[in-house]
């Protein structure tokens, strides 16, 4: 007799699992999260393929956070020419990145990382300072002949230079950054293949091979058609948010309310209204604010922190409260 095994517990095979069409999960991707979409892409290489540039910039746009940080860094370079332009594989990495992809002695840097830095490469504050070579040390070594070449260079509109420190030097990226399959990303034009060893290459020779405008305009277009929806759903879910936030306030106060009701009843009356007067603060929209403050600053001090949690109240604590409650001198003075 062969052993049963239970519906749980049993494995599925080929035939009886559940197969979604490809072009049901592309429809599927374009309603993702960045994550999510980063996930389902690896479940197969078609999937991976299926993943377009619009795709990406949307789900980056639309659900905001460290993805959305990235696009808005890149876009600017991406009008402006002056970067390679990313692969969608490679723009999905570099929204969902979190480690620093920098290549030393054959292995990564591993440091934290949440977006892009300036040249966009997905590099952390220290990589990315070692990364970038100094104009202004490099052009009094050079030939008076090389500078108008090296002036025609900086004065490109495809060049990408930044500020390199407070001095006010200007920097440009030292050589082409590779990822693990050697894709190009980063600048176009890079210290090394502009003046390397004492030889200045004219702006031509340069671009040979460069990304054409063309291409760029997926990423553009895309962008272009997010931006203003990006800024929507921004204000919705900070919109839910607060009123989350609302609701939570209110169910803190019912349950502080509720306590201090408690505690009135175990007081003398004579004592009752005095010593637990508060009055209501506007309502936090943080979570450790107080819901309200008891006019007594004894009573105040010893209950601020229940007033903030209200589920840190203890029997104990309230005992001791009446009991100190009980011990003070009349009259209140209240303040």
């Amino acid at each position: 007799n062969e052993r049963k095994i239970p519906a749980k517990r049993r494995k599925l095979t080929a035939s009886e699992g559940v197969v979604l069409h490809t072009d049901a999960l592309r429809v599927v991707m374009d309603y993702l999260a960045p994550r999510e979409l980063f996930r389902l892409a690896f479940c197969s290489k078609e999937l991976m393929n299926s993943v377009t540039t619009k795709m990406v910039v949307r789900s980056a746009l639309l659900h905001g956070g460290h993805a959305k940080s990235t696009i808005q860094k890149i876009a600017p370079l991406m009008k402006k020419h002056s970067i390679f332009v990313p692969t969608p594989q490679c723009l999905l990495r570099l929204v969902n990145g979190k480690r620093c992809e920098r290549l030393q002695l054959g292995d990564y840097c591993g440091r934290s990382v949440n977006h892009v830095r300036r040249f966009a490469n997905f590099y952390c504050s220290e990589c990315d300072i070692q990364t970038v070579a100094s104009i202004n040390k490099m052009l009094p070594d050079t030939n008076i002949s090389d500078k108008p070449k090296i002036t025609a260079v900086l004065n490109h509109p495809r060049m990408l230079l930044e500020r390199y420190d407070l001095v006010g030097q200007y920097g440009v990226v030292r050589k082409y950054g590779k990822t693990h399959v050697g894709e190009t990303y980063g600048p176009l034009i890079c210290y090394e293949n502009f003046y390397c060893h004492g030889v200045v290459s004219t702006i031509d020779q340069i671009l040979v091979g460069a990304p054409l405008p063309g291409q760029y305009a997926d990423f553009i277009q895309a962008f272009d058609e997010f931006q203003e929806p990006s800024e929507e759903a921004v204000k919705e879910r900070a919109k839910k948010l607060r009123q989350k936030r609302l609701e939570t306030a209110a169910n803190r106060k019912v349950r502080v309310v509720a306590w201090i009701d408690k505690l009135e009843a175990r007081l003398s009356l004579e004592w009752r209204v005095l010593a637990l007067q508060y009055e209501d603060m506007d309502v936090p929209l943080a979570g450790k604010m107080p819901i309200l403050k008891f006019r007594l600053p004894f009573v105040e001090e010893m209950l601020h922190n229940y007033a903030v949690t209200p589920t840190g109240i203890l029997k104990r604590n309230a005992t001791k409260t009446i009991a100190v409650a009980k011990d003070q001198e009349p009259p209140f003075r209240l303040t």
